[in-house]
């Protein structure tokens, strides 16, 4: 037994000699260094990375987002027709929408690489969106019922290098307006097409002129008595001609630690034809407004606590007040505001038709300030109020046409937000705001004649008001 045993175990020994050997011949198996596959750039700030074979670092980011909305109007009116001479109407309450639905998916790149000027900077953003209910129209009175609407859009688009940016960006004449509420505040939040340098000179100041797209900023011309200006076609008032000279911007900012401050100021040209025959008649005027604001961070109540007042007056150029129409979201009764309202200087007495015009600019302010508070760090709430006027002269609010003429407006907005975000890269909003018109145009007036007058409609009333409620539902990655 014991032999058998010995012979037993120096044939296994014998074996497994031979194969070691064997293994050590054959070609290694062992694994190498890892490959990189991706690099992470951290130059930039969280989540760059480096595109593969290159020194370019790119971040990926965005959004999705559903809206819910609900609507309170008093006193809304719609006009039937579009031309001199339409009716005026009230709207049912029945007629209008008082529910809205909206979803929106934005998606971000952020492309830098560092160069011997400093940073070479790409960045894009495209968002498609759909709409339904008040979202998509406020009321039209030609069109009640369903409404719905959808699209797709460059948001941003620009290249930045040495100071200089230039493509689809927020306007520099922005600060902080709009910053707060879901629905729409009056600050001037304008994206545009520019081209601007900015200086920067230490200590978080700063300096940019900007040329910006002059189509963007065009708030619309009115006429008194359109007759005057019908007799050649296409055009029956005046309106609008080609632009000659692009917008000029200026801004001055501070940004510290305890917060940010910016003056701004920008001039628009006010150029009009009354037909496009050529030799028609013709007038400029210079638009213009100044913006001035102050944030400053409250880190004595909260991280990330901060309040902010700013205000902005303009002549000629409504936009830059963030003003659309007032009223706009009651649709009550004041007519499209308008840079400047075309009044005639000198009439053919044979005629009776306009030989020249003068432009008269309307001109308004906004003031408006808000405050935000962390309650926790996952949970914070806003508030914010803002105050605009628009105005025009005795004689553009005088014989105008279409009735109601350009009165002059003023309105008051107030809203609140509560925000919880209770994972990372999610927030859920609740944001409501109420909204108070005051106007002084005519109850009544002439359409087509002194015999022909109408009234304001039965059960309307001039100054309108109303509440709008948000839900919103937001994932960023």
């Amino acid at each position: 037994m014991t032999l058998t045993k010995s012979l037993l175990l120096g044939s296994a020994a014998g074996l497994l000699a031979v194969s070691g050997a064997s293994a050590a011949d054959l070609p290694s198996r062992s694994k190498g260094p890892a490959v990189e596959y991706v690099r992470i750039c951290d130059t930039y700030g969280a989540g760059y990375f480096y595109i593969p074979g290159t020194e370019t670092c790119l971040k990926i980011s965005g959004y999705a987002r559903a809206d819910f909305g609900v609507r309170n109007v008093r006193n809304q009116f719609g006009r039937v027709g579009g031309t001199e001479g339409d009716d005026l109407v009230g709207v049912s309450a029945a007629a209008r929408h008082s529910i809205a639905f909206g979803g929106l998916g934005g998606l971000e790149l952020d492309a830098r690489s560092q160069t011997a000027w400093g940073t070479l900077r790409g960045f894009i953003r495209y968002e498609i969106f759909t709409t339904s209910g008040f979202f998509t129209n406020r009321f039209d009175a030609t069109l009640p019922g369903a409404q719905s609407g959808s699209g797709a859009a460059l948001d941003k688009g620009f290249v930045q290098f040495a100071g200089v940016t230039a493509g689809r960006v927020q306007s520099f004449f922005t600060f902080y307006g709009d910053a707060y509420p879901l629905d729409i505040s009056r600050g001037e939040d304008s994206t545009t097409h520019a081209l601007a340098y900015t200086a920067s000179f230490g200590g978080g100041f700063s300096a940019t002129v900007s040329i910006e797209d002059p189509v963007v900023r065009r708030g619309g011309i009115g006429s008194n008595e359109s007759t005057a200006f019908g007799q050649i076609e296409p055009f029956t008032t005046a309106v609008y001609g080609g632009s000659k000279l692009p917008d000029l911007v200026g801004q001055l900012r501070v940004d510290q630690s305890w917060g940010k401050a910016q003056i701004s100021g920008a001039v628009h040209q006010i150029n009009t034809v009354a037909s496009s025959a050529i030799g028609a008649q013709k007038a400029t005027a210079t638009g213009w407004a100044v913006q001035a604001g102050v944030v400053i961070n409250l880190p004595q109540l909260a991280a990330g606590d901060e309040v902010y007042i700013q205000g902005a007056y303009a002549k000629g150029a409504k936009t830059y007040l963030g003003l659309g129409n007032l009223g706009d979201r009651t649709n009550a009764l004041q007519r499209n505001d308008v840079d400047a309202v075309a009044i005639a200087s000198a009439v053919d007495p044979v005629t009776g038709l306009a030989t020249s015009y003068r432009l008269e600019k309307g001109h308004g302010y906004n003031i408006q300030g808000g405050i935000k508070h962390f309650w926790a760090p996952n949970l914070k709430s806003t508030l914010w109020a803002s105050y605009t006027t628009w105005n025009y002269g005795a004689q553009a609010r005088a014989n105008n046409w279409e009735t109601w003429g350009f009165g002059n407006g003023r309105e008051f907005m107030v809203g609140a937000q509560l925000i919880w975000t209770p994972v990372k890269n999610l927030d859920l909003t609740l944001d409501g705001s109420y909204q108070r018109l005051t106007q002084t145009i005519r109850t009544v007036g002439a359409l087509e004649g002194a015999a022909d007058v109408e009234p304001l409609p039965v059960g309307a009333k001039k100054n309108g008001s109303a509440f709008v409620g948000r839900l919103r539902i937001q994932r960023s990655f």
